[in-house]
């Protein structure tokens, strides 16, 4: 494992301590949308979207790209 692979690991397994939600209901309102493809969804539990928009700051307006 590398150095960045153990930096990540850390990151992905931290708790957010809201819940993921940041107290953005847009954010909340995101990831709830019922247009969201499936696969999306199914792999929320793993990804935590709400906390990882939540993390980055990530508010309404802006463009994120997911590599």
């Amino acid at each position: 494992m590398t150095c960045t692979q153990a930096l990540l690991s850390l990151f992905l397994l931290a708790p957010c301590e809201d819940g993921g939600s940041g107290g953005h209901e847009s954010i909340t309102a995101a990831v709830a949308n019922p247009s969201r493809p499936e696969a999306d969804v199914a792999r929320d539990e793993n990804r935590k979207p709400a906390a990882i928009l939540s993390f980055f700051e990530i508010e309404p307006g802006m463009t994120v790209l997911d590599v």
